[in-house]
């Protein structure tokens, strides 16, 4: 149980960022749900592309359901997921986060690729609410699956924004304030595969001290020196070695 006035939440804010055997993975397809009470807005907000948009909670009081490594398509997702979609009914869940890997194990191959429908869509019908997606590096696969050098990739999962009522990645990192006005919590959505990947990047844009980075990490720092929320939360996937962490401060 997660309190948000001792956590923290609204509209996106984005930056300028615009398939082997996984058992471990698949173990670590878990969902955590954090129930606080329920506040779902009646309404749905458009995205560019005409899909109108589940809406973000509108009260302080909601509950977010955790979730990521989870984009297999697999029985073991569907079976997270139904027990998920369980706890999220009775809890009256209003927020879901995705924390990368959404589509195992090479990323998409366009914006309408398949994959979104069978890894994503269809194993979380009926967890209807915004999903908070970022990138992990099997969503950003390049020579090899998982190899995270592979950034072009992510672009497809950005664009898939405005064809979907669930999710929500308006940029490749972005911050999300929740409520929008007098925000108790606000959630900062980051790419950090091009400091963490198991491959070097191809493309020198994407590289560990490239413009790339540079510009998200100069982002996130107005960003957090912006908010008015409480509680701020850093998303991530692939988690920064010290050199990545020193870059991002």
């Amino acid at each position: 149980m997660v309190d948000p006035e001792r956590s923290a939440q609204g509209e996106g804010q984005a930056g300028s960022g615009s398939r082997s055997s996984v058992p471990r993975r698949d173990f670590l397809a878990g969902a955590v749900a954090t129930a606080v009470g329920a506040a779902v807005l009646p309404g749905a907000a458009a995205a560019s592309g005409g899909v109108a948009k589940l809406p973000l909670p509108a009260g302080r009081d909601f509950t977010a359901l955790i979730t990521g490594d989870a984009g297999t398509g697999k029985p073991e997702q569907y079976a997270v997921a139904a027990a998920a979609r369980r706890v999220f009914a009775e809890q009256g869940g209003s927020l879901a986060v995705g924390l990368g890997d959404n589509l195992y194990l090479d990323g998409p191959e366009s914006s309408d690729d398949d994959e979104f429908q069978t890894k994503f869509e269809q194993p979380n019908a009926g967890i209807d609410a915004p999903w908070l997606m970022i990138l992990g590096n099997h969503d950003t696969s390049g020579l090899v699956a998982g190899g995270g050098d592979g950034p072009e990739r992510g672009d497809y999962e950005v664009a898939y924004h405005d064809s979907s009522a669930r999710w929500y990645m308006p940029a490749r990192y972005y911050s999300v304030a929740v409520p929008e006005r007098d925000p108790v919590v606000e959630f900062f959505a980051l790419d950090t595969n091009p400091v963490a990947p198991f491959l070097p990047q191809r493309d020198p844009h994407y590289a560990w001290n490239g413009p790339y980075m540079q510009a998200q990490r100069e982002w996130l720092h107005a960003a957090l020196g912006e908010s008015r929320a409480r509680w701020k939360i850093v998303i991530v996937h692939p988690v920064p070695q010290q050199r990545a962490v020193r870059e991002l401060r």
